[in-house]
């Protein structure tokens, strides 16, 4: 003869069960807001990684000619937080001009005739989900190799306040 569960026992089984399920779903906002945050880091992480090396490609064009050159492929002004650079589009076509600024929480660019007090630079940077504290270009001179250039990032999450990220990269500037 089979023989279920007693009265006293199914109870007992119940009770740890709620318990259980209780301890889980004040552990679940937890675990979710942790994950939430990981997301946000990871999120803002990429983003600066991207700028970055965003930067960094460009500075490796910085000076490049295809002809007999004499423009000046980089200028860093404002300390390095301002950046132009200029490199020969093709022969007999001109020359190009692209540059990196930091301003008002943001980081810029701008490609013409740059000027970095002047207006029309376009914002890289979303001001609503992120705050540029730091943006500033490093050139160190390395004798008979390529000087190398160091590009400093530094951003606060909006979303997720306390959240401070940097990234710093190296790029060669052959062509300078």
């Amino acid at each position: 003869m089979t023989r279920g569960f007693t009265l006293p026992e199914a109870l007992l089984a119940v009770a740890i069960g709620s318990v259980i399920l209780l301890a889980g779903s004040r552990l679940l906002p937890g675990i979710q807001l942790a994950t939430l945050r990981e997301t946000q880091a990871q999120n803002l992480e990429a983003e600066l990684w991207r700028l970055v090396f965003t930067v960094g490609k460009t500075l490796q064009r910085a000076g490049y000619c295809r002809s007999e050159c004499t423009l000046e492929g980089l200028r860093l002004l404002d300390d390095g937080r301002c950046v132009i650079i200029s490199r020969e589009l093709a022969p007999g076509t001109g020359t190009e001009q692209v540059g990196f600024r930091l301003k008002n929480g943001a980081l810029e660019t701008f490609s013409g005739s740059v000027n970095c007090d002047g207006v029309g630079w376009e914002r890289m940077t979303d001001p609503g989900s992120l705050e540029v504290a730091q943006f500033q270009v490093r050139r160190e001179d390395r004798g008979i190799f390529a000087p190398r250039l160091t590009i400093t990032l530094r951003a606060l999450a909006l979303n997720a306040p306390g959240r401070v990220q940097e990234q710093v990269h190296s790029v060669s500037g052959f062509n300078l």
